[in-house]
């Protein structure tokens, strides 16, 4: 039985267009001792002749692709599926509209190893393409108390995380979070092991409107406050996180909200989300600009 040291699990969902080059990016890799599990989330496109192609044309790593069938049950049932199938000893995340640059799982495997293999978290840093560019934004500099402060102020995308399989057999997403399930998972996992930062850019992701955190795809904040409620309503983790940040977070929550409903024309659902974000935490650093978007929305006419 071949057990690869990496597994990286691809969830889609109607997502043709975008797979070759996510799958791709997986068979161009530099390290190459991983398996690729795609759940096909009960797709009506041509997925599954997409990926049957691409093992077609790559024989020397067809074994090493796996394609699993379910029924539609969003993509925490699909990445928890891929958990259960998996051989690997650390486990990737990949979604379809992203892609690895091709050192990405050497850097992490060379992380791992000065680590000394530990049950741990691990996160690379992403880019963003455009139809213009790619952007590599730094890593950010946050000042907070714990891990736990850190995952509110940095949003770490599933395709940048790389968890051993321990951990992820204890902890899986939650099937009744659409938007933000992987906050909530990684809340829980850091909670009580080590998070480890590989301080290299080596995930894109490709920004579109079809993405489901775009604002043209809905108001996934509203999603997103119900993930950080809930999130603050486990005492244990909760304890952990003081209450400034806290405020911040469901603050940001209000402001995205009222953002969508800028972009949206819907001037009076903004002004008032707009102001229970500043409420939330008059001190933030935006509150001044909030301010003036209230101001400019009662004034348009």
């Amino acid at each position: 039985m071949y057990n690869p040291f990496f597994s990286i699990i691809l969830p889609t969902y109607n997502r043709a267009n975008f797979l070759f080059k996510a799958i791709n990016s997986v068979i161009g890799q530099t390290f190459t001792d991983w398996e690729l599990i795609i759940i096909d989330d009960g797709s009506t496109d041509n997925t599954k002749d997409i990926i049957e192609s691409i093992k077609e044309k790559t024989t020397e790593v067809n074994n090493k692709i796996i394609y699993i069938y379910q029924t539609n049950q969003e993509r925490s049932v699909a990445r928890n599926n891929g958990i259960v199938n998996s051989k690997g000893q650390y486990i990737c995340f990949l979604d379809s509209d992203d892609y690895f640059l091709e050192n990405h799982l050497q850097y992490l495997y060379d992380e791992i190893s000065a680590h000394g293999f530990p049950v741990s978290f691990f996160y690379a840093l992403r880019g963003f393409e455009t139809k213009e560019e790619i952007k590599l934004p730094p890593l950010q500099a946050v000042k907070v108390k714990n891990n736990l402060e850190l995952i509110f102020n940095i949003m770490i995308a599933t395709p940048q995380v790389c968890i051993h399989k321990d951990i992820l057999n204890k902890h899986k997403f939650d099937p009744k979070f659409r938007i933000g399930e992987d906050l909530e998972l990684w809340s829980r996992i850091i909670n009580e092991y080590q998070l480890i930062n590989i301080n290299k850019h080596t995930v894109i992701s490709r920004e579109h409107d079809e993405s489901s955190v775009s604002y043209a795809s809905g108001n996934f904040f509203i999603e997103n406050l119900k993930v950080v409620r809930y999130i603050f309503g486990n005492k244990d983790i909760s304890s952990k996180i003081s209450l400034k940040q806290k405020h911040i977070s469901i603050s940001n929550c209000f402001f995205g909200i009222a953002r969508y409903y800028l972009l949206n024309h819907k001037r009076l659902k903004a002004i008032y989300n707009l102001f229970i974000s500043i409420v939330y935490y008059p001190l933030h650093k935006q509150t001044k600009y909030r301010l003036n978007l209230i101001i400019q929305a009662l004034i348009k006419k």
